[in-house]
């Protein structure tokens, strides 16, 4: 089961606060408490804009896979499967386009914030840093 983050929950997890909404901005943020609305929001995108680009964010390599295999490319398939059966989603992104490419006016992109817990959940350090780094708050 899958479980959409609070703001601000978690015991350590402080990257649910809301941040000041930039009117600029294209992306909105999901957590649990606004999840139906904008999964209702993105019904009524996706009927003109039904191409998904998507991105993901996990908490790095933990585990390495053993054995042989038929190609390097083998191995790095079985590196990332092993992962994401391993670890918790900390973040799922969707951008709609439609068959010209076109993003539509507004908020294009959904960013689906799961709950993550740095005193629970398994995560490779290295890349925790980087994602802090780049702006998400744990």
């Amino acid at each position: 089961m899958v479980h959409m983050s609070q703001p601000g929950e978690g015991e350590d997890m402080e990257r649910g606060q809301d941040l000041p909404m930039d009117e600029n901005s294209r992306i909105r943020e999901v957590w649990s408490h606004n999840l139906e609305d904008e999964f209702k929001q993105i019904c009524q995108i996706v009927t003109e804009y039904p191409y998904v680009a998507m991105d993901t964010e996990f908490p790095g390599v933990v585990a390495r896979p053993i054995g042989d295999f038929k190609s390097s490319s083998d191995y790095q398939y079985q590196l990332l499967r092993c992962n994401v059966d391993l670890l918790k989603i900390i973040q799922l992104g969707l951008t709609f386009f439609n068959k010209e490419g076109e993003m539509p006016q507004g908020i294009c992109t959904w960013q689906f914030n799961f709950k993550f817990n740095l005193s629970e959940d398994m995560y490779a350090e290295e890349s925790v840093d980087l994602l802090q780094n780049s702006g998400i708050q744990f």
